[in-house]
C-alpha cells in the first residue's frame, strides 16, 4: 500500500526535517508514529498525505511514485486514496456538520443523491446523524472531531491519516476518538496515527518513534486477519 524508501526532506534554509526515512505499510495495517514537537512529524505527514514531495528518496502509494507527480496529480491521488483527520478539526464555522462532510464529495464531482447517502452514512457511523444540521459552534470538541472523522471516511478512502486527532480534546473525548479509529481499522481501513502521546498508540500493529528526522520501530503486534 505505502512504501517509503530513504526519504529525506531538506528545506531551503538548510534544515533537514527527515533523514533517510524508510517505512512500508500494508493494506489494513494500523501504524502509529510518535514524536515530540520538532521531530519531523508534520513533514512526514505532509509527504505521506501527498501534500509535499521529498527532497531525496522514493515514496510509492498504491503503485504510484508520488515524487513523479505534479501538484494536480498529487491532489488526484490524495483525493482517491487518503482521508485526513486533523488536530484542529478544520471545519468551516459557517457550514453545518452535513455541509462540512459533503464538501469534499462536491469537489470530487459525486452526484447529489449519492453525496446525501454517503454523508448520512458517515455521520451515522460516528453517531452524529441527528446533529447533521448543527454548526460546529453548537457541538462539543469531541463531536466536532467526530464530524471531521465522518468527513474523512465519507469518500470511502482506503487510507486514513490522523494527525494529532486527540490534541484538542480532553482525555475522555480523546479515548473515544481513538476507539472510533480502531473500529474503522477493524473494518478494513489502513490507519496511520501521528501523535505525541504514547498512551494513544495502544492497539497499533506497529509503533514507530520519530526523533530529529530519524524513524525507528519500537514495538510490534500481529496484524488482524480479515474474515
Amino acid at each position: 500500500m505505502i512504501k517509503i524508501q530513504s526519504v529525506s526532506k531538506i528545506y531551503p534554509n538548510g534544515v533537514r526535517a527527515l533523514d533517510a526515512v524508510s517505512l512500508s505499510i500494508s493494506d489494513g495495517e494500523f501504524v502509529s508514529i510518535i514524536g515530540k514537537s520538532g521531530s519531523g512529524k508534520s513533514t512526514l505527514m505532509n509527504i505521506i498525505g501527498c501534500l509535499d514531495k521529498p527532497t531525496n528518496g522514493d515514496y510509492e502509494i498504491d503503485g504510484v511514485h508520488v515524487q513523479e507527480l505534479n501538484v494536480s496529480g498529487r491532489a488526484k491521488l490524495r483525493n482517491r486514496m487518503i482521508g485526513f483527520i486533523f488536530q484542529g478539526f478544520n471545519l468551516s464555522a459557517k457550514m453545518t456538520a452535513y455541509e462540512n462532510v459533503e464538501l469534499p464529495l462536491v469537489f470530487r464531482g459525486i452526484p447529489a443523491a449519492q453525496r446525501r447517502e454517503r454523508v448520512y452514512s458517515a455521520l451515522e457511523r460516528v453517531g452524529l446523524a441527528a446533529r447533521a444540521q448543527h454548526l460546529p459552534g453548537q457541538l462539543s470538541g469531541g463531536q466536532q472531531q467526530r464530524v471531521a472523522i465522518a468527513r474523512a471516511i465519507a469518500a470511502r478512502p482506503p487510507i486514513i491519516l490522523a494527525d494529532e486527532p486527540t490534541g484538542s480534546l480532553d482525555k475522555a473525548s480523546g479515548n473515544a476518538c481513538i476507539e472510533l479509529l480502531h473500529a474503522l481499522n477493524n473494518e478494513g481501513h489502513t490507519l496511520i496515527l501521528i501523535t505525541h502521546d504514547f498512551d494513544y498508540t495502544y492497539g497499533a500493529h506497529r509503533v514507530f518513534r520519530l526523533d530529529d528526522g530519524h524513524l525507528e520501530e519500537i514495538s510490534r503486534l500481529p496484524i488482524r486477519q480479515s474474515g
